[in-house]
């Protein structure tokens, strides 16, 4: 196994995820550290036959693929924008020098649509965070 593939991790495998789309992964320590047991599935590298038996099983087993899908859930609830902000805030706080709004005050159910642009950081405040972090 290359050295890059026993420490990456593809944002696909969290997406597919994040849709209820059952995954199928090299077996790798990032996701082993990650995922449980039937959360997803994982065959060694190179080992062709067991990629295709799963993928077989899945195809011919749906409601399999529905159960692991729904076991995988609870990784994608503890990545979810509402519980990832409050830490986003501590850290502006703690690189900024400045005391921002507590974290229930400025939680939002979406990120801002284009929040890697200047002008969306503007543009969007919600109970003036944006403006406490970018003001002088």
């Amino acid at each position: 196994m290359g050295a890059h593939i026993g420490m990456g991790l593809s944002l696909k495998v969290p997406s597919f995820l994040a849709m209820g789309v059952p995954v199928v992964v090299v077996r790798a320590s990032v996701m082993e550290s990650l995922v449980n047991d039937g959360e997803v599935l994982m065959f060694a590298d190179g080992d062709h036959q067991d990629f295709a038996d799963y993928l077989v099983r899945l195809h011919e087993d749906p409601e399999f693929g529905d159960q692991m899908s729904g076991r995988a859930r609870r990784f994608t609830q503890g990545y979810v924008w509402e519980g990832e902000f409050g830490g986003y805030l501590q850290l502006l706080g703690r690189l900024t020098g400045r005391e921002l709004p507590p974290v229930a005050a400025a939680q939002r159910s979406n990120p801002p649509e284009n929040c890697g642009k200047a002008a969306a950081a503007e543009s969007w405040s919600h109970d003036g965070v944006a403006s406490s972090i970018a003001a002088p």
